[in-house]
């Protein structure tokens, strides 16, 4: 993945997004003939009791937004691709019951970016636990390293929230940055500016939650010596940046092992291993 170190910045531009939509409703079953939602059904509702919503409906997206449903040739790659790097990770490293528990019971697809007046993409959101909505999918395509790290990326910060939203952030979390959290106003800060401020990129700043979203999924999706070397390898006395970065990473340091606590006490899960099944997937199948 000889990439990384510019799709991470990419992903920086991405926003995820609160927006009032309609509320989850769980429908009853029908009967169904479509072999798309046959197959949907049987991977992802029967065993995880998750429906994917992506035949169109305007009522679970924004009007403030402008969007293009999925192509229904992508779907059932779509639905793999959930399996293989979310579902299946999660269950290798931590056990079924984890994934059963906190699985959203609504995933809604988008076949186009979501652009906002800022100019910045919502990549996808997280709605109150129960719906992840995730974009840009109709440029599906394994093979390309930009497009599947965004995707994950998104999945395992929206997720993130998921399991926040549930069990709260680690204990101590909000108070190592809170001084530095920006709001809107993160889209104008650089990379190292985060850095220096204990977060892992300009869109983390903008709450406590989505610091603790963002480090998640970058963290799962980036290999240990890139994510060290950047976020966690204190600089020499002799470094122009040793003041100003090292303070960031030191309190980056304790986020790292906050974050390793939290999933192993919390849910017996060693989230270093399953970082390590997501990597090693993503370089089975890109490469």
């Amino acid at each position: 993945m000889k990439n990384i170190l510019f799709l991470l910045l990419f992903g920086l531009l991405l926003s995820c997004s609160n927006e009032d939509i309609t509320p989850y409703q769980r429908e009853p079953e029908v009967e169904l003939t479509d072999e798309v939602d046959k197959w949907l059904y049987e991977n992802l509702q029967q065993p995880y009791n998750c429906v994917v919503r992506w035949k169109w409906d305007d009522n679970y997206v924004s009007i403030n937004y402008y969007v293009t449903p999925p192509r229904k040739d992508i779907m059932i790659p779509v639905g793999e691709m959930i399996k293989t790097f979310w579902v299946e990770p999660f269950i290798e490293a931590g056990g079924e019951d984890f994934i059963i528990e906190h699985f959203p019971p609504e995933i809604v697809c988008v076949g186009s970016p979501l652009y906002n007046s800022d100019g910045t993409i919502t990549a996808g959101y997280a709605d109150s636990g129960v719906r992840i909505t995730l974009t840009e999918l109709n440029n599906y395509d394994l093979h390309d390293e930009s497009w599947v790290l965004s995707q994950l990326q998104t999945i395992h910060h929206e997720f993130t929230h998921i399991v926040h939203q549930r069990h709260g952030l680690p204990e101590g979390w909000e108070v190592l940055s809170e001084e530095f959290y920006t709001g809107n106003s993160w889209i104008n800060l650089e990379e190292d500016e985060a850095i220096a401020r204990g977060m892992v990129s300009n869109y983390a700043t903008s709450s406590k939650y989505e610091d603790f979203a963002d480090f998640v999924g970058i963290f799962l999706t980036t290999d240990e010596t890139t994510f060290t070397s950047k976020y966690l390898t204190l600089m020499d006395e002799t470094s122009s940046d040793y003041d100003g970065l090292n303070a960031g990473r030191e309190i980056l340091l304790t986020k790292y092992d906050l974050m390793i606590n939290y999933y192993k006490s919390n849910f017996g899960i060693d989230i270093v291993e399953l970082r390590d099944i997501i990597l090693q997937r993503m370089e089975d199948n890109i490469n």
